[in-house]
């Protein structure tokens, strides 16, 4: 059927599949959905039975193809079959090509025949655990028995049932196997979901979620998951299971996001329209729809709605951030099986278009940085005529920035599927490959023994216990956040240095580092919550990188800058060989994971080589701060390949991160001493003062 007017956001996605909360109300209480003492919506703000059809069908008509009823818990809504009847008439004439529902089993044993009378063919059915007691548990007023009569019901009406669990750690993660065998055995589809950060409950989310690239890989060692094109028109990825012979599917808005794909938007029970799960923009559709008896001006305002579809949310659950992302319930869009599109932007490669945003933002830094490696090699000569050895080591840690951003947005996206450890073994063996050829190409592998040097042996292993902090709150923490954990860095090497290698830093200099560490504060927000566990790996990975930058200060000038390189590469390589089995194991990798570990693997490889020249040109403490720089360059990675705006807060603590490295740049170009063209080879002391 062709329609006059698709409904198409901005980012030229069809919107061709609406849910419908018809009720906020639930006779559950689920933990990860809702507060025990839920106050809902009086009925007085519900939009009737027949508001609801009407506004189904102006949708229908703008090109809604698949229509999902939920809740809270559909049925339980008075004299629900009456809608569900009036929408079938769409079925019957062609114009809808599926009406479903999710729903969690306990009324279905009522209408389950009245449903198939309807044309529902197909429905949903959330359990998340097989388990009488734990059931009970999860869903504080639920009973299993109730639910298994519905399922029976269902499937004897003919009903194809599906059922959505919740992965909840500590909870029913080690119940999936079972689960899975289970629901298989009867014929039903089995689909995880990753909770959401959405409405205040009464637990800790950080405590319940499981991120699904680790219970995939956790099942992968019983079972063999074969990837397979299936669709139902939702947001889950389907795997066939080998050994049961049925489908099993990952819905993930944590850690691998759905958004380039996203064809849906959400209406709830009082006419107001979502336009995406995860965020908080909305339009009110029940005040024109009650305007007029035309449906003119409701069509206009479902237009102007579509039209501010976001590309994706901003779902972040760790102990820092704990609290909703957005502060309505699962009850008031929708329940399980929602499909959060999720704005964590690493996971947009698998979509053409999306690959080729990142590729250039990622090229082009990196053309520039090879560049600048052509013009500032191991032994400076004309750049020392044009720059202090501080601004060269300045401008070295700012091209280092550069490559360490992108190389974590490709790392970031890599852990969604596979280990850390992984990242650290293949990427680590391209690295350490790339560097050896450079290595030998400037002759720095003629004296291997230097490699032998202790301090070599101390910086590699602050980088390798710093490398491996850093990756495992990357995985669990967004690419901005852990960037701005990280700026707490130049603070600790200003006072390592200050401390251990006398070198001056004057009154105004400590304050211009102090002020750059506030502007990380407002960034962070940790007086709203306390830091996440894996904030405080940030902070780890913080004191390893301290320890590793003032030790390569002092690392014998005779020792080639490659030499180190290659010596700490090798030692990060078989640290994530090592650690590969505890952390899950390989898992398989396509050609594009291939190809971005090679281009992180040389990304690497520019960081690693300008950190060493720089904390190797200049004074520690005046090359530090410009570690602030990373921070910039993850917000622009953002901007520029996702279209993610960064907030007030990280806007103003930005501008005070950039301001601290600023004065300290006037204060070395208009103030500080001049400083000799050749570079000397020691820590310079700064006048007193500055």
């Amino acid at each position: 059927m062709q329609f006059a007017n698709p409904m198409i956001d901005p980012f030229g996605r069809t919107i061709s599949y609406l849910r419908v909360s018809v009720t906020d109300r639930c006779d559950f209480r689920c933990v990860y959905c809702m507060a025990e003492d839920m106050a809902f919506l009086p009925k007085k703000d519900l939009l009737t039975l027949e508001e609801l059809e009407r506004l189904c069908t102006v949708f229908i008509e703008k090109g809604v193809r698949k229509l999902r009823l939920s809740g809270g818990e559909p049925l339980v809504r008075k004299n629900i079959m009456h809608l569900v009847r009036e929408l079938s008439r769409h079925l019957k004439s062609g114009a809808l090509e599926e009406l479903t529902l999710t729903t969690n089993g306990s009324q279905l044993a009522r209408f389950a025949d009245e449903l198939v009378d309807c044309g529902v063919r197909r429905i949903n059915v959330s359990l998340d655990t097989p388990d009488t007691d734990k059931f009970h548990s999860i869903t504080r007023w639920g009973h299993l028995d109730k639910v298994m009569a519905g399922i029976d019901a269902a499937q004897a009406a003919g009903i194809k049932v599906k059922l959505n669990a919740v992965a909840l750690k500590g909870f029913n993660d080690r119940e999936i196997p079972d689960m899975m065998r289970w629901a298989h055995g009867r014929g039903m589809d089995l689909t995880l979901i990753e909770t959401m950060p959405m409405g205040e409950i009464d637990g800790d989310r950080t405590d319940q979620y499981m991120p699904l690239s680790l219970m995939r890989a956790e099942l992968e060692r019983s079972f063999t998951l074969k990837d397979i094109p299936y669709k139902t028109g939702g947001p889950a990825r389907y795997v066939e299971v080998t050994e049961t012979g049925g489908r099993l599917g990952f819905i993930t808005p944590m850690t691998h996001n759905f958004c380039e794909s996203c064809n849906r938007v959400r209406l709830t029970c009082t006419g107001t329209l979502y336009m995406c799960l995860g965020q908080e923009d909305a339009a009110d559709l029940r005040a024109p729809l009650r305007a007029s008896e035309g449906n003119d001006l409701v069509s206009n305002a479902i237009d102007e709605a579509i039209g501010r579809k976001p590309k994706g949310h901003d779902f972040v659950i760790d102990r820092r951030t704990n609290r909703p992302s957005v502060s309505r319930h699962m009850s008031v869009t929708g329940g399980s099986g929602a499909s959060a599109s999720t704005r964590r932007p690493y996971s947009s490669f698998g979509c053409p278009s999306a690959r080729a945003s990142i590729f250039w933002p990622i090229a082009l830094p990196l053309l520039m940085a090879l560049s600048v490696i052509d013009v500032f090699d191991p032994e400076p000569t004309g750049t020392a005529l044009l720059l202090s050895p501080n601004l060269r080591g300045a401008l070295y840690m700012i091209v280092a920035m550069v490559g360490f951003a992108f190389n974590d947005a490709i790392t970031k996206h890599s852990s969604t599927s596979m280990s850390m450890a992984q990242v650290m073994l293949v990427r680590g063996i391209f690295a350490s490959a790339l560097i050896a050829v450079l290595a030998w190409r400037q002759g720095a592998l003629s004296s291997p023994r230097l490699a032998l040097h202790p301090l070599i042996a101390l910086r590699a292993l602050a980088e390798a216990g710093g490398t491996l902090s850093f990756l495992l709150a990357l995985a669990r923490l967004p690419l901005a956040n852990v960037s701005a954990v990280m700026q707490a860095l130049p603070l600790a090497v200003t006072m390592g240095a200050a401390l251990f290698f006398g070198e001056g830093v004057g009154w105004r200099r400590w304050l211009a580092v102090a002020t750059g560490f506030v502007g990380v504060m407002i960034v962070v927000r940790p007086g709203f919550a306390g830091f996440s566990p894996y904030s405080l790996l940030a902070l780890t990975s913080v004191a390893c990188c301290m320890v590793r930058d003032l030790v390569t200060k002092k690392i014998p000038a005779e020792i080639p800058t490659f030499l180190v390189s290659t010596t700490t590469a090798m030692i990060i390589t078989i640290l994530g060989g090592l650690l590969l089995v505890p952390m899950g194991g390989w898992s398989p990798m396509s050609g594009v994971d291939l190809v971005l570990l090679v281009a992180a693997a040389v990304l690497v490889l520019i960081g690693y080589q300008f950190v060493i020249l720089s904390m190797r040109t200049g004074d520690v403490s005046f090359i530090a701060p410009y570690r602030y720089t990373a921070l910039l360059w993850s917000m622009l990675l953002g901007f520029v390949a996702f279209g993610d705006i960064p907030d007030s807060a990280m806007l103003l603590g930005s501008a005070v991160i950039v301001a601290s490295g600023l004065y300290t740049f006037y204060r070395e170009r208009v103030v500080g001493r001049p400083r000799n063209a050749v570079e000397s080879t020691g820590p310079a002391m700064e006048p007193d003062g500055i």
